[in-house]
């Protein structure tokens, strides 16, 4: 009797349940009942402490399924080599997450997820395994439910009365990350043979279909495809813009696959070699040109910066006069004042768009209109710094008025439509 319980737990099924128990039902109710945003960090982990916990347990989990018998025993520098590449994938996407979601414990619930659909995938690969399901078909199964999961996750966040969350496509995006890092430390580190000829490891088919019917093929699609949804879901997290995001990430996918799969013939490699080529040397003689310029040119939806055209996308120049594309949005909320102070400069632009619509959230009068004006950002950290709020192309000026001027660290964030 016990020894029949005792197998029953061990079945990889079981397991599953467990997991769709705790991780998809209990904690999502734990985390749909908070009620308003917490002050302190230890009041943030406090309330998060379930969640926290159980991504360390399962970290603790995913290293004693996967790895016990693989890496454990049969220790070798080709398994070394692709848990480090696992790991850097990880890190390469926690990078591209939002800019201003990287301080605080929001920022590891937020990273939550890519560990959360991890371990849902290597249980539901055992599932799916032991059932003698084919490759293709274990990967498909898995990548779908995974994010018909994460959806479901989002909408219970947007649900009235019970969260104060918001859909965030960013999320979805981080869960289907981590699934498909899941998979390749499986394929390549856990089952080391899966892809070991040549034939196995061929990216590039003579038929469309032919990618959607080989596991490989398969993979790296899908990794493209998912890492442009977080690239630009991290830039157009609100909600309004979630058709543009859908419609520039299926375009691009398209023309990267389209690329991908033209680039077997010969006269497509010459053509795409020589545009890569050309458009290099274009944009780094107009770099050149002007990189010791600052803004060149502003209107609506293009802004010019070193000779570097940006369309669309929000812009953050750093003190130091790098720049990055951050997430597109109209009003600041208390962690992204946070994380501008901790850029630690003397003075903060912040260009509100063509018509101003933009820049909300720092003066408390203002519920919406023409943002225009000056204060003091203090949020009790000892670190304050001025800010100055204008429509982009009046900042725009400023801010190199000021760069021409003087040595002020200046930190300047472009909202480049409305």
């Amino acid at each position: 009797m016990y020894k029949q319980f005792k197998d029953k737990l061990r079945s990889p099924v079981v397991h599953l349940m467990f997991y769709m128990l705790i991780a998809r039902i209990c904690l999502p109710i734990l985390d749909i009942r908070r009620t308003k945003p917490i002050g302190t960090i230890f009041r943030e982990m406090v309330l998060y402490a379930p969640t926290i916990i159980s991504a360390i347990l399962v970290v603790i989990f995913l290293f004693f399924v996967i790895f016990r018998k693989t890496i454990v025993k049969n220790v070798t520098l080709h398994r070394i080599i692709f848990v480090v590449i696992g790991l850097l994938m990880f890190t390469l996407a926690i990078h591209l997450s939002d800019f201003y979601m990287t301080t605080g414990a929001r920022y590891i619930i937020c990273n939550a997820h890519f560990i959360n659909y991890a371990l849902y995938t290597v249980l539901l690969y055992r599932v799916l395994s032991i059932r003698k399901i084919n490759t293709v078909r274990i990967i498909t199964l898995t990548y779908i439910s995974g994010l018909v999961l994460a959806i479901i996750d989002e909408i219970l966040q947007t649900l009235p009365k019970l969260s104060p969350g918001i859909f965030d496509i960013s999320d979805i995006a981080k869960d289907g990350w981590g699934m498909l890092v899941t998979f390749f430390l499986i394929f390549f580190v856990a089952k080391e043979g899966l892809f070991s000829t040549k034939e196995s490891r061929r990216v590039l088919q003579p038929r469309l279909k032919d990618y959607f019917q080989k596991p490989y093929p398969l993979l790296v699609l899908l990794f493209i495809f998912n890492l442009l949804l977080l690239i630009f879901s991290s830039l157009l997290t609100s909600l309004s813009y979630f058709y543009v995001l859908l419609l520039l990430t299926f375009f691009v996918f398209i023309v990267v696959f389209f690329i991908l799969h033209m680039s077997q013939y010969k006269f497509a490699r010459i053509i795409f070699s020589a545009i890569i080529i050309v458009s290099i040397l274009t944009q780094s003689f107009f770099f050149i040109k002007y990189k010791k310029e600052n803004i060149l040119y502003n209107i609506y939806g293009l802004t010019i910066y070193k000779g570097i055209p940006i369309l669309l996308f929000d812009v953050l120049i750093y003190p130091s006069g790098f720049f990055r594309l951050v997430d597109k949005k109209h009003r600041f909320n208390h962690t992204d004042k946070a994380r501008l102070l901790s850029l630690k400069s003397d003075l903060i632009i912040i260009g509100s768009g063509s018509d101003g619509i933009g820049g909300k959230g720092f003066f408390p009068d203002n519920k919406g209109g023409h943002n225009k004006g000056e204060c003091i950002l203090d949020l009790g950290s000892g670190i304050s710094s001025r800010v100055v709020i204008l429509r982009t192309p009046a900042a725009c000026k400023l801010f190199n008025k000021i760069k021409k001027q003087n040595n002020k660290q200046v930190t300047f964030v472009i909202h480049n439509t409305c």
